[in-house]
């Protein structure tokens, strides 16, 4: 995880040697909190603050959860609801995300550029709506037209399946990945948005159903 945080010092050590007006824009997450319990959110939480200490026009840009695009989340999720009646959730499935189209972030980041904008800034970039993982995989079942039906598997469970299953050669979740599902993923509200660059992001609903029928 310290490469995450070496890596970035080094580029912005650059940076500041060849040109200190470019704008440096650097991908995280919601959530990101240098007290968290997990090692990766923590640098990453100490990587945000260099690049904003150290630099003088970053752009840290924290999404929700991205579908489209090939995203991980779908990929992964989507088979398993064709192929299985019974589908697995962590947990109670009852922690909420806000899940983001990818072309609207793009979409951001195209008028973060566009505008020339100066300082430091942290934008948040959230969906429409706010899910629980369990009203979204219905929603999933509904888009699909099919009758699935959820099984809880605790999170210490969990927790050890994932354990033996990053021991093995194949790329299903890793243990950083199951901390997500155990906590809220939402927009703090005390940063920047959407509206702040002048977009209003596309209705998730319609677009996870859309992804789902191309699919």
């Amino acid at each position: 995880q310290k490469k995450i945080k070496e890596f970035n010092i080094d580029l912005i050590s650059q940076l500041n040697r060849l040109d200190r007006s470019k704008s440096f824009i650097f991908f995280t997450g919601l959530g990101i909190d240098k007290d968290s319990t997990s090692i990766r959110t923590r640098t990453i939480a100490e990587t945000e603050e260099y690049i904003k200490k150290n630099y003088a026009n970053s752009f840290i840009i924290r999404p929700g959860i991205i579908l489209g695009g090939g995203d991980q989340f779908l990929k992964k999720l989507l088979p398993i609801i064709k192929i299985s009646f019974f589908v697995p959730i962590f947990g109670t499935g009852e922690k909420r995300f806000q899940p983001v189209y990818v072309d609207d972030v793009a979409k951001a980041v195209e008028n973060i550029i566009q505008s020339k904008l100066k300082g430091n800034h942290t934008f948040e970039l959230v969906g429409t709506e706010v899910f629980t993982y369990r009203s979204f995989y219905s929603y999933l079942f509904e888009c699909l037209e099919v009758k699935r039906y959820l099984f809880q598997i605790p999170f210490f469970l969990a927790k050890l399946g994932v354990f033996i299953i990053e021991k093995m050669p194949i790329e299903l979740i890793s243990l950083e990945q199951l901390k997500l599902f155990n906590k809220d993923s939402l927009a703090s509200n005390i940063y920047k948005k959407f509206s702040d660059l002048g977009i209003k992001p596309q209705d998730i609903r319609k677009i996870v159903n859309n992804l789902i029928m191309k699919k």
